[in-house]
């Protein structure tokens, strides 16, 4: 099927390690779909991609009307069912942002996913951890960054997660923005060399993509 597929990815304060979602906000929000990119934030990064907000709230609100206006038919993320999607939404409920995730948690033993009515949302952290069972890795680690080295054979960008804020607070936006961008776009190519296979999976055993 001819799907519109967008990949998404957030990046949060952290000063204390764990983000908190009653305190720490959502400081970029990332997505990649067709040959797009696009990038929200409230500082400035010097980036054509980017749509400059003027704080957390308006952060939110316009990535949430940029789904809406592309509509897509497949939202992909990875650990988004339990990171990026709930975050987001406990930060929207905290400001009062009408949200795009409707729909509700569905749980499998230590994995989350989401039914959504908007669209089709898939997780790709449970799949990989799958195929690392079926033996299809070699790894230990099932971080984006770890997958994408072993299935495509390039590097990302990469950013130590405990200096995020710190990098945040001295303004070294760029790097960061660059950051999420890339995971959003590696998260976009993993989806596409395993769509095939994905639905063959699905068709034979009956199980929603969600």
């Amino acid at each position: 099927p001819n799907l519109t597929t967008m990949a998404f990815d957030i990046e949060v304060y952290n000063p204390f390690g764990k983000p908190r979602e009653a305190e720490d906000p959502v400081i970029i929000i990332a997505d990649a779909h067709d040959d797009e990119q696009h990038v929200f934030s409230w500082k400035e990064s010097g980036l054509e991609q980017q749509h400059f907000c003027l704080n957390e709230k308006a952060t939110l609100e316009q990535f949430f009307e940029h789904v809406r206006a592309v509509s897509p038919d497949v939202m992909v993320g990875y650990n988004s069912a339990m990171f990026d999607v709930p975050y987001l939404m406990a930060r929207a409920q905290a400001l009062g942002v009408k949200h795009v995730f409707e729909g509700n948690k569905v749980r499998k033993a230590e994995f989350s996913a989401f039914r959504c009515r908007n669209f089709l949302h898939f997780d790709l952290y449970p799949l990989m951890r799958f195929f690392g069972v079926l033996g299809m890795f070699n790894i230990r680690t099932f971080s984006l960054k770890h997958i994408f080295r072993e299935v495509m054979k390039a590097e990302p960008v990469e950013v130590p997660h405990h200096q995020i804020w710190r990098m945040w607070d001295e303004g070294k936006v760029k790097t960061l923005v660059q950051y999420c961008l890339s995971d959003a776009h590696i998260t976009l190519q993993l989806l596409k060399h395993y769509w095939s296979l994905l639905l063959e999976l699905f068709s034979l055993t009956g199980v929603p993509l969600f």
